[in-house]
């Protein structure tokens, strides 16, 4: 009996052995990035190739003077993203092949830690039981152009800086302060307000701005990477030891380490780091003062007495909401690039979910066109002020962009449409690998969800006189003809294709608006198609070039910038196609189409979207383009349609 369950429990060993061995490959969030990158104390680096089975490391000095390289061959698999590795030095001549275990932790798609046990001459089946992590987090060269997470908590705090015990900037009034997500998705703003509480090692600007790029909780504690907007690259790891509504306790480490510390918690792998005290500071109103020393009377005869609005006797009656025009009024849909969002605007408010409720607030500025929004927060983020620029582009299109936000105290208060609505406010900084463009900020294109009606094309220069239809091919797939009868109806055109199995035959588009850009040489067009309830699309001609192109958009990229970066192939556009002048082909002869529009008050009254009949001849359908924008104009395009500049 004895001897059957010895035998029983080899051949479960056995049977174990080989399902840990068969297949041994790394995890796909590790191997979906070619290249992983630490650096230690910003005096040497780690760069790591990671393919399905191998990692190919090179350790280098930052002067390059020294490195080791080394390459690890996955072995065998254990559970928990655990594997066992053959360890070879490439640098070492004779070197001998040892064994470790290691373990990938996934903090984000584009920030990794490492966990390893001692490395052995000889295999060991507790090897994976004890792991060291490296507390230098791994980050991948997308890391710079990912788009940004939600940071994990939200508010304005007064900040408390201290390096070894000493506080920077005690006696400096306003206080230092950082404003966390004041509005979804906007990230974490450091106003230090005066240049000695920055900390020498500390490489942000007096007013800064980062990205949470990834989060996780180690017990009791949570650790938040963050990525300045700033061209020298160098990330943080910020740790938050204690949070509650009011205070957060944190320390900010200027080496690029998630230092969980010692038993006492206090950091043990650097001594390069900043502890913050950050307490919340409420403004209920306009009319509040900043800190509590605006009792002292010498404040209102200094450049302080902006910030002492109330001691100052700077308030005026807080009634300064005035009513939004109402061709802006109303219920309207942003289409980005895989979702609608929807905006309501009414007599007093504009809202939208990420950004959450704002005012319309009395002001000095005259252009009719320019609406000073006011917004309020309950959690200690400071009043903002913004300029919305609205344009009436046609009955079921309104275009509006935001000027970038102000934030209180503003004095005297007559200027701030003055401020918000400012040329500079309009324009913003982009950031293309090494090259930096101030370019304008982009109108947010609002789509009415109910009513669609249309209007003209404004095709008539792209098709000349007595020419209704043009030749188009897309390299080597389906060629086609794109048709607009203008003596007919200016509202619609049609696409169809030319012996093509694997596309529509013919598509039918409303026109909704229609824009003229770069000095009348391109018109772009908002359509919905005529048979899809809200299948939306940009279309985009161009005059001018060597080949005329007809390139088509996602509805949230109808923009001047958007196109520019098309033309400009920085951004990949949903299909763009060559307009031939002179085809071996010719496009078939075709019927007028006959468009008839019916709106039943019934239908307006239910919300359903306006219907449009064609004769029985002419087919619909959807066409299927592939969308695949790149990364860096992903950021750029979500910073661009409604979420404000910070």
């Amino acid at each position: 009996m004895k001897y059957r369950c010895i035998m029983r429990l080899a051949a479960l060993h056995m049977i174990m052995l080989i399902s840990i061995t068969k297949g041994c490959t790394f995890p796909k969030f590790v191997t979906r990035r070619s290249m992983w990158i630490a650096t230690y104390d910003n005096e040497a680096s780690l760069r790591s190739k990671i393919t399905k089975d191998t990692i190919e490391s090179s350790y280098c000095t930052n002067n390059g003077l020294v490195c080791a390289e080394s390459i690890r061959k996955c072995n065998e698999t254990r559970e928990h993203d655990k594997f066992i590795v053959e360890h070879t030095e490439k640098t070492q001549l004779l070197a001998e092949t040892e064994y470790l275990c290691i373990q990938f932790l996934r903090q984000s798609d584009d920030v990794i830690q490492i966990k390893t046990s001692t490395k052995m001459s000889v295999k060991s089946p507790s090897m994976c039981d004890n792991l060291n992590l490296d507390h230098w987090p791994m980050t991948s060269p997308s890391f710079q152009t990912a788009p940004p997470i939600k940071c994990p908590f939200s508010g304005g705090f007064n900040m408390q800086i201290r390096k070894s015990g000493k506080q920077l900037c005690a006696n400096k009034i306003p206080r230092a302060r950082m404003e966390s997500e004041c509005g979804s998705g906007t990230g974490i703003m450091f106003d230090f307000k005066h240049e000695e509480c920055i900390h020498n090692n500390l490489k942000m600007n007096l007013n800064q701005h980062v990205d949470c790029m990834a989060e996780w909780t180690t017990g009791n504690e949570k650790f938040v990477i963050l990525r300045p907007d700033s061209d020298d690259f160098q990330p943080y790891c910020l740790r938050i030891t204690s949070h509650s509504y009011d205070v957060i306790t944190a320390y900010l480490f200027m080496d690029f380490v998630c230092d969980p510390g010692n038993s006492f918690g206090i950091p043990s792998k650097t001594v390069n780091y900043l502890s913050i005290t950050f307490k919340k500071h409420i403004i209920n109103s306009l009319c509040e003062d900043e800190f509590q020393e605006c009792a002292e009377s010498k404040f209102c005869e200094s450049d302080m007495e902006a910030h002492c609005k109330k001691s100052c006797y700077h308030c005026r009656p807080e009634a300064n909401i005035c009513a939004i025009p109402e061709h802006i009024k109303g219920y309207w849909g942003i289409l980005q690039t895989n979702i609608t969002n929807f905006v309501n605007v009414s007599t007093y408010e504009f809202y939208q979910k990420d950004m959450g409720k704002m005012q319309c607030l009395k002001s000095n500025n005259t252009d009719k066109n320019h609406i000073i929004l006011l917004q309020m927060f309950e959690n200690g983020c400071y009043p903002k002020f913004s300029c919305m620029e609205v344009f009436q582009s046609s009955p079921s299109i309104r275009q509006i962009r935001f000027g970038k936000r102000i934030t209180w105290p503003v004095f005297p208060l007559d200027n701030v449409g003055k401020l918000a609505c400012a040329e500079s406010q309009f324009l913003t900084n982009i950031v293309v690998g090494k090259s930096k463009e101030s370019v304008e900020i982009q109108n947010t294109t609002l789509i009415d969800p109910r009513i669609h009606t249309g209007v003209d094309c404004g095709l008539s220069e792209e098709f000349g006189n007595d020419v209704y239809s043009l030749y188009f091919q897309e390299g080597a797939k389906c060629d086609g003809c794109v048709t607009f009868d203008a003596k007919h109806d200016k509202t619609v055109f049609t696409i169809s294709t030319i012996d093509c199995s694997t596309a529509e035959k013919e598509i039918i588009y409303l026109c909704l608006a229609s824009f003229k850009l770069n000095t009348n040489s391109t018109t772009a067009i908002i359509t919905k198609r005529k048979s899809a309830v809200s299948e939306f699309l940009c279309w985009v001609f161009t005059r001018s070039g060597a080949i005329r192109k007809l390139l088509v958009l996602n509805v949230s990229d109808c923009n001047e910038l958007s196109i520019r970066l098309v033309l400009e192939g920085d951004l990949k556009p949903k299909a763009s196609f060559d307009i031939i002048e002179s085809p071996l082909k010719t496009c078939p002869k075709r019927e007028s189409i006959s468009i008839y529009k019916s709106v039943s008050k019934n239908q307006r009254n239910a919300g359903e979207d306006v219907k449009y009949f064609v004769s029985d001849n002419i087919r619909s359908g959807a066409p299927s383009y592939r969308q695949n924008l790149v990364s860096i104009i992903i950021m750029l395009t979500s910073v661009l349609y409604i979420q404000f500049s910070v």
